[in-house]
């Protein structure tokens, strides 16, 4: 693996003394401690691993954690309009930064950035190139590219676009078609847990572009979910594709993946994680999986499909590109970027 980068100390959350956890998670030192004696794991050297710490809260405990618990409401009340058939045509302006945490400063660095994609649900109103000092940029179609050799150990680049992004139904409710899905997305979600997790570069690489899952995960993030999702679809030969975005609100942007299949009505969205979501804190999932089967919101920006992603990646392309990709001194450093612990700060505001 000497063509991958690790982030090494400058990782943003690597596992972290008691009384760091105790700070990022707004609780006592003593509380961080009892939840130590209760089962949560600590690394060999005495530290907790904050994802580690997040999933075995969310794990029938949040009433342990306030914050974290607050997180996950906020999160849910986010697509509230959408379970009420509320939802409505959002124009919006998403404002994001960008940090790459590489342990030693680049000589020779390539950066990819996702660019919001234009299709029937979204309209791309503006999109602004961004910019790294000591580097140049360039249109690279689905991604803005920056070469050169950047000025500080940790490049920080900001991007904005505006984009009008309408809720759409595909498959109508009560059909025969969204009924037979709704049961297989009920039969997936019923027997997933939802956490946080690193993921590595070649995961899922074959499946992006063959629809083949091999060992689907039963616990994960949204990508697992979606994949697990899939690989059901692919056992009744269906044909299906991942879809890549951004959550679109300020307070809980972070990277986000569901699937589309084929159906008689078109390509019709399915997003099994927020029905997931809506399990882990006991709220009615079987309704969420009713709504988010042939149907989607308005409330999140559209990155395209995930396919076979940028050519000459070393180690191979990331998350289909999707997410962007990074090489650094010839090296593949994804995973200085960290997409699932929110490397990526965005803000949403809208635009009348």
């Amino acid at each position: 693996m000497g063509e991958l980068l690790h982030p090494g100390a400058r990782h943003p959350y690597a596992p972290m003394p008691l009384s760091a956890l105790a700070r990022f998670v707004h609780v006592p030192v003593s509380e961080v401690a009892r939840w130590i004696a209760e089962g949560l794991p600590q690394t060999a050297d005495g530290q907790v691993d904050p994802f580690v710490c997040s999933n075995w809260l969310c794990a029938g405990r949040l009433d342990r954690c306030p914050t974290l618990a607050r997180r996950w409401r906020t999160y849910l009340l986010f697509f509230a309009p959408f379970l009420a058939g509320q939802d409505r045509v959002r124009r919006l302006r998403w404002q994001r930064s960008q940090r790459l945490y590489v342990p030693d400063q680049a000589e020779r660095l390539t950066w990819w950035l996702p660019r919001a994609t234009a299709n029937e649900a979204q309209q791309v109103e503006l999109d602004e190139a961004p910019q790294v000092d000591g580097c140049v940029t360039s249109d690279a179609g689905g991604w803005w590219r920056i070469d050169g050799r950047p000025s500080t150990p940790e490049p920080m680049t900001t991007l904005s676009a505006q984009v009008r992004i309408t809720p759409r139904v595909v498959l109508s409710p009560g059909s025969a078609e969204q009924l037979e899905l709704a049961r297989l997305m009920e039969d997936v979600v019923s027997v997933f847990r939802y956490e946080y997790r690193h993921h590595q570069p070649w995961e899922y690489r074959e499946a992006f572009t063959t629809g083949r899952v091999d060992d689907p995960r039963s616990v994960g993030s949204c990508l697992d979910c979606a994949m697990a999702l899939g690989a059901q679809l692919t056992q009744r030969q269906r044909p299906w594709r991942v879809i890549a975005g951004m959550v679109a609100d300020t307070r809980i942007a972070n990277p986000h993946f569901w699937i589309e299949v084929d159906t008689v009505a078109g390509w019709a969205p399915l997003d099994p994680t927020l029905p997931a979501i809506v399990r882990m804190v006991g709220g009615d999932w079987r309704a969420a999986v009713r709504a988010w089967t042939g149907a989607c919101d308005a409330r999140r920006v559209s990155l395209g499909v995930v396919g076979a992603g940028l050519p000459n990646i070393p180690g191979g392309s990331t998350a289909g590109s999707s997410m962007g990709e990074v090489v650094a001194d010839e090296r593949n450093a994804w995973l200085c970027l960290d997409w699932v612990c929110g490397d990526c700060e965005s803000e949403f505001s809208d635009v009348s």
